[in-house]
């Protein structure tokens, strides 16, 4: 179970997701976002990190910047809107994480799934979860999909009740507990709870 944090913007909360072994770390390049970090910034972060791996989040709009920084910094993931994914210009051999908004069916993300990973095997999709109630019904598509819940509440009661979990959940610094600077009180108790939980899967 992969845990991808978005929107980080300093070296201070870099370290701590690097430290507590968050597996993903997501910077935005996107188009006026007023978390937008440039290249430099980005590249002068990761210099100071081990062991995460980069998503850079893009669109478009922002497609240029991703360009500057291709082959400049390790990346691993770029992560752009769903409505992007069929006019986005530039498709380096990287996997990709297409951000799905709004009530979806399952056959309908299933052939977005195989049409991303005909890009790269690697590709996911995310998807937004307001409440737990339709997490099960997302079972099929779990080892192709982030789920991005508002609030670490959500994402402890969904580690807590069910059994089966998707590839990752996505945690972004707006919702809920991580509004601002990042709860770090929060965060330690919700990687307790997923170590814990990986520990019992295994």
């Amino acid at each position: 179970m992969m845990i991808k944090i978005s929107n980080i913007t300093n070296l201070q909360d870099a370290r701590y997701c690097a430290a507590m072994g968050f597996q993903l770390i997501n910077f935005s390049l996107l188009s006026e976002d007023t978390q937008r970090l440039s290249a430099q910034q980005i590249r002068e972060i990761a210099a100071w990190l081990s062991g995460p791996q980069y998503v850079l989040a893009c669109n478009e709009a922002s497609v240029a910047d991703l360009q500057a920084i291709h082959g400049t910094f390790p990346y691993h993931y770029i992560e752009i809107p769903a409505e992007d994914w069929q006019k986005f210009s530039f498709l380096p051999a990287i996997p990709f994480i297409l951000k799905v908004k709004g009530k979806w069916e399952v056959a309908a993300l299933a052939t977005l799934i195989e049409e991303v990973k005909k890009h790269h095997n690697a590709s996911k999709i995310e998807i937004e979860m307001d409440t737990t109630h339709d997490f099960s019904s997302y079972e099929s598509l779990f080892p192709n999909i982030f789920i991005h819940t508002p609030s670490l509440q959500i994402l402890s009661e969904l580690v807590e009740t069910y059994q089966n979990m998707p590839f990752g959940f996505s945690i972004r610094e707006e919702g809920g507990e991580l509004s601002g600077d990042l709860d770090y009180e929060a965060l330690d108790k919700m990687c307790e709870q997923i170590e814990h939980k990986n520990a019992v899967m295994h």
